[in-house]
C-alpha cells in the first residue's frame, strides 16, 4: 500500500469502529459518575456543547479513550503499516470529516449523548493507539513465538502501550517469558505487565535478574515495616502513634505477597533460580492464602 494512503485507511478503520456510537460500560460510567459528581445525560451534553467548560476537554477524552479490544482490532494494521508522525495528522483530519457526530451511550443510562467529534479528541484517541511506537523486528520474532493469534496481537498490543525503552537485554529478557508461555499459562499478560511496569525503575541495559533481587528485598523490608507497625498498635493508640511520628505503612500486605510470588515465579521460569536475602532458594508461590506466619518466616530469614 502507498504510504501516503496509511493515515486515510487508519481513519476509516477508526471510523468503522465508531459508526454504531460508543458504549460506556459500568466502569467508564461509575468513573463519570465519580468524577463529575453523578450527573445526568442532560448535564453532561451541556458539558460537550460548551467549548468553553474546563470540564469538556477531560469528559472527551474519557468517551474516546480506545480500550484494548479497540487497538486489538486495528493493532494487524498498525503492525503491517507504520505511519509517521506527519500521518497522524493527517488521519486526525481525515477522521473528523468521517466521523462529525458521534453517538454515546452509558450502560445505566436511558438515551444517549450525541458528542461532536473536536479536534482535540480525534487527536488524543489517535495518539493513544501509540502508533508511533514501533516495535523492532527482534520484539515481533519474540512475540512471534506465541502461537495464538489472539495472544500475540494482544502482546503486541502491550508491548506499544508500554513505550519505554527496549534494550537488546530487555528484549531477550521478554523472548524468555514469551518462549515458556505453557510454563506461565493463563498468568502470562499478568506478568507480562508486571514485568514492562517494573522496566521503569530498573535500568534499561543492567541486569534484570539482580534487579528483581533488588526489588523482591523493597518488598520484603516493606513488609517488616508493616509488622512493626502492627506491634505498635498492639500497645498504643493512633493519635499516640502519630505524636511519636510513626506513619502507617503504605504497602498492602496481600498485595505485596503477590508481587513477590510473581518475582519468584518470573526468576524460576526464565532464570532457573531465585534468592532470599542473598541464598539461591527454590521457587515459592507466594500468596495471600500462606497467612501471616508466612511472612513471618520471611522477615526472619531476611533480617
Amino acid at each position: 500500500m502507498d504510504e501516503q494512503e496509511n493515515y486515510l485507511m487508519l481513519a476509516r478503520r477508526i471510523a468503522a469502529i465508531l459508526k454504531d456510537g460508543i458504549d460506556l460500560g459500568p466502569d467508564m460510567a461509575h468513573f463519570i459518575d465519580s468524577t463529575f459528581n453523578h450527573p445526568t445525560l442532560k448535564d453532561l451534553q451541556a458539558i460537550l456543547d460548551d467549548e468553553s467548560n474546563c470540564e469538556r476537554d477531560s469528559l472527551e477524552e474519557l468517551i474516546v479513550f480506545p480500550d484494548e479490544s479497540v487497538q486489538m482490532t486495528l493493532e494487524d494494521f498498525i503492525t503491517q503499516n507504520p505511519l509517521t508522525p506527519e500521518d497522524q495528522g493527517r488521519a486526525v483530519d481525515a477522521l473528523l470529516a468521517l466521523v462529525p457526530v458521534l453517538p454515546v451511550r452509558l450502560w445505566d443510562r436511558v438515551g444517549r449523548l450525541n458528542m461532536i467529534l473536536s479536534h482535540h479528541a480525534a487527536e488524543q484517541l489517535i495518539l493513544r493507539l501509540n502508533i508511533g511506537c514501533r516495535l523492532t523486528p527482534e520484539l515481533l520474532q519474540a512475540v512471534e513465538q506465541l502461537e495464538d493469534e489472539k495472544d500475540r496481537r494482544r502482546c503486541r498490543v502491550r508491548l506499544r502501550n508500554a513505550r519505554c525503552e527496549f534494550s537488546p537485554e530487555r528484549i531477550d529478557f521478554i523472548r524468555r517469558v514469551l518462549s515458556r508461555r505453557g510454563t506461565l499459562s493463563d498468568d502470562l499478560f499478568i506478568i507480562l505487565d508486571f514485568v514492562l511496569g517494573l522496566f521503569d525503575e530498573f535500568e534499561a541495559h543492567g541486569d534484570i535478574y539482580a534487579a528483581l533481587m533488588k526489588k523482591k528485598r523493597f518488598y520484603l523490608r516493606s513488609l517488616q515495616k508493616a509488622a512493626q507497625f502492627e506491634e505498635h498498635i498492639r500497645h498504643n493508640n493512633m493519635e499516640t502513634l502519630m505524636l511519636q511520628g510513626v506513619r502507617a505503612p503504605l504497602c498492602s500486605r496481600e498485595d505485596t505477597l503477590v508481587k513477590m510470588g510473581l518475582i519468584d515465579r518470573i526468576s524460576m521460569t526464565v532464570f532457573g533460580k531465585t534468592e532470599f536475602y542473598g541464598q539461591p532458594a527454590v521457587s515459592m508461590r507466594i500468596g495471600p492464602s500462606n497467612g501471616n506466619g508466612a511472612i513471618d518466616e520471611m522477615i526472619k530469614r531476611l533480617f
